[in-house]
């Protein structure tokens, strides 16, 4: 992982530590590919993909989670979930995007971003 994409896995992380979720994993992957972070909030375990731009030439950093992506952390999830033996929780899918304009850093945490 390049340096960038560490440091907007770690801005995230210490997000969603502040808001009282608590850290499963970071960076799980399995033969499908990869889910930035797991956490666990009340009765939900949640599969987060972290987004980080720099401009909004090309689209917002939520729009690079496309349809193919979603599919791959979808079954990602549902290894984790087997592996895991995991019965009796709830299921979301967030993104949790960042713009970093040289030190201005504005994010967003989109919850139920994406469906099954």
């Amino acid at each position: 992982m390049n340096e960038k994409g560490a440091f907007g896995e770690d801005f995230a992380k210490n997000y969603f530590i502040e808001n009282n979720y608590t850290i499963l994993k970071k960076n799980y992957y399995s033969r499908f590919g990869e889910i930035d972070l797991i956490l666990k909030k009340d009765e939900y375990i949640v599969f987060v993909e972290v987004k980080l731009r720099s401009k909004t030439t090309y689209g917002k950093p939520y729009e690079f989670v496309d349809r193919k992506k979603q599919e791959r952390i979808i079954l990602t999830a549902k290894k984790y979930i087997s592996e895991n033996n995991i019965t009796d929780m709830c299921f979301r899918f967030d993104i949790f995007e960042i713009l970093q304009y040289n030190d201005n850093i504005m994010y967003n945490h989109i919850e139920n971003a994406f469906t099954e």
